[in-house]
């Protein structure tokens, strides 16, 4: 009898428990990031670890998200367009939340034996305790639910209370954010089953509104004069050193092999503040390139190529289909996500023909088919007529080629009537953007 199930365990190919096998999984969000805010896309800002990150991973050079902070957060979640649950603005308190009826990542690798821990701003729902983290999927979770806090005191940007949350218990403690969350996720690695591999979704405020960093920080930049950029300079920097922090504790462990590691910010920088979207036009809130094309690298040593450009689309909408795939784990009807799993184009860089992206705000419409871009207004206060952009030759979005090209701009207008139209009669209430 011993044979038999020694060679039943053989030919099944289960040598070791699932979760022995599985490797681990840290997603890692900025908040407001611009494109040109990062040392390894040319910026003066000091971020030695994410650009060590770069350097060790996969550089994604076509990386889409949406142009505020819950949308994005929503489709990363889900793998699903914000779109069809009516969300295209950042949630406020009133606001229901990330329907409960939407299978979320955490919920996928919770049920594949992972353990799951949210570290950093929610801000996907917060009106009732069914919305929040713990009852999303995650073991623990730690940090606000709404959108902006101030960085020292953990005061929210909406009514002045406290936001600041360790299991759904207020917590009244002294730090700065980013130090805090970097000492939570360590504290974690430290306590964590040896045996259970661990999904960790680390969502950072900085560097959003207000501008505020520790002093030390502040003191790396002396040639900035001006108050709100020395600030600004010092959070991203602040940031990276957190990053680093965790990154040091994984290597430590000697986990660095057995994880994988994704960076991004979850919209752009905003044009009237102190960060920086290179040459991309606009910023956070609006849909051309500097709102919605963002800083992401991909690590998992070993597997997926180190040093190297990935310069195929990908989206915030692929990464829980891909990440599902890459860790082999169920994640239900992948007919459901608007997402597509990209892991053979990231591990094997095989051409895969990119996913149309549709992303809105409250005046227009982008439908993003790499290269090609046609942005359309949803209100009288948008474009007064549809303009088309070849995104290869004009990332700036300088040039309307749309006279040229009717047929793409047929095709892409019909993909993006076909998406709003699933979008709720009724939005969420949405107050205005932090």
């Amino acid at each position: 009898m011993y044979r038999l199930l020694l060679m039943m365990v053989l030919l099944s190919g289960t040598w070791l428990p699932a979760t022995e096998s599985k490797p681990n999984v840290v997603i890692i969000v900025a908040d407001d990031l611009g494109w040109g805010d990062v040392g390894f896309h040319g910026s003066s800002l000091q971020t030695p670890r994410l650009d060590r990150l770069a350097a060790e991973g996969l550089l994604c050079e076509q990386f889409y998200a949406y142009p505020l902070c819950s949308p994005t957060r929503i489709g990363l979640l889900t793998g699903r367009s914000p779109i069809r649950c009516g969300v295209v603005a950042a949630l406020g308190p009133r606001s229901v939340g990330l329907p409960l009826s939407e299978r979320v990542m955490s919920q996928a690798f919770k049920q594949a034996g992972y353990a799951t821990w949210m570290i950093g701003k929610w801000h996907v729902g917060e009106s009732t305790k069914n919305y929040l983290p713990n009852q999303r999927g995650f073991d623990h979770s730690y940090g606000p639910y709404g959108g902006g806090i101030d960085h020292f005191k953990h005061i929210g940007d909406k009514g002045g209370h406290a936001d600041w949350y360790r299991n759904g218990l207020p917590v009244v403690e002294d730090g700065y954010d980013s130090d805090l969350y970097a000492q939570e996720v360590v504290t974690l690695l430290n306590k964590r089953k040896k045996e259970q591999p661990f999904f960790l979704y680390l969502s950072f405020n900085a560097p959003h509104l207000p501008n505020q960093a520790p002093q030390s920080y502040l003191d790396r930049y002396p040639t900035i004069t001006d108050p709100e950029k020395k600030a600004y300079a010092g959070m991203v920097s602040a940031m990276d050193t957190a990053i680093g922090t965790v990154l040091d504790t994984l290597h430590q462990q000697q986990l660095s092999d057995k994880t994988i590691v994704l960076f991004m910010s979850d919209n752009g920088a905003p044009t009237e503040g102190a960060g920086s979207n290179g040459l991309l036009a606009g910023g956070k809130g609006g849909i051309s390139e500097g709102g919605v094309r963002l800083p992401a690298i991909i690590r998992y040593l070993g597997v997926i190529p180190s040093g190297k450009k990935h310069t195929q689309m990908l989206t915030v909408l692929d990464v829980f289909p891909t990440l599902a795939a890459a860790v082999n784990i169920p994640c239900g009807n992948t007919e459901v996500f608007d997402g597509r799993d990209r892991w053979l184009a990231l591990r094997d860089e095989k051409i895969i023909a990119p996913q149309p992206f549709v992303v809105m705000n409250q005046r227009q419409m982008a439908v993003i088919d790499y290269p090609w871009k046609i942005i359309t207004p949803t209100a009288e206060r948008g474009r007064q007529r549809p303009q088309l952009f070849d995104l290869s030759s004009d990332p700036s979005e300088s040039k309307d080629v749309s006279a040229d090209h009717a047929d793409i701009m047929d095709r892409l207008t019909r993909l993006g009537k076909a998406l709003a139209a699933t979008a709720p009669e009724q939005t969420q209430p949405q107050p205005k953007r932090p």
